[in-house]
């Protein structure tokens, strides 16, 4: 038996409108119907089948792992993948290279020509 509070949206009021429907529980509340919780106040037509739904995932049973747990010792390690290597430049090179190239250009305007 799962408490209904456990649900998520039902707290200890409606928790006690639910258990004096018929509903002790989040089992039972993941059985019912929408039409079957629509009589309860605070419940609407788009709530009731969320608070179901919310019972059946709480309430569904946990699937047992499909292959047994290899012990640590029985554990073999395998390599990493190595590093894939990019022959394009990186971007900050790029950016460095720009920059270098702006300063050249920058000095060559400061630096006054001498007549020939």
């Amino acid at each position: 038996m799962t408490d209904l509070t456990r649900v998520t949206g039902i707290g200890p009021g409606l928790a006690a409108q639910l258990t004096a429907a018929g509903l002790p529980d989040a089992e039972a509340l993941a059985k019912a119907q929408p039409a079957d919780i629509l009589t309860i106040r605070g419940i609407g037509a788009g709530t009731a089948p969320v608070l179901i739904a919310r019972a059946r995932h709480l309430t569904a049973p946990t699937p047992a792992p499909s292959t047994p747990a290899t012990p640590a010792s029985q554990k073999t390690s395998t390599p990493a993948p190595a590093a894939k290597t990019d022959a394009r430049p990186s971007a900050g090179k790029k950016k460095s290279a720009r920059k270098a190239g702006k300063k050249k250009e920058k000095k060559a305007e400061e630096t006054p020509r001498r007549p020939s």
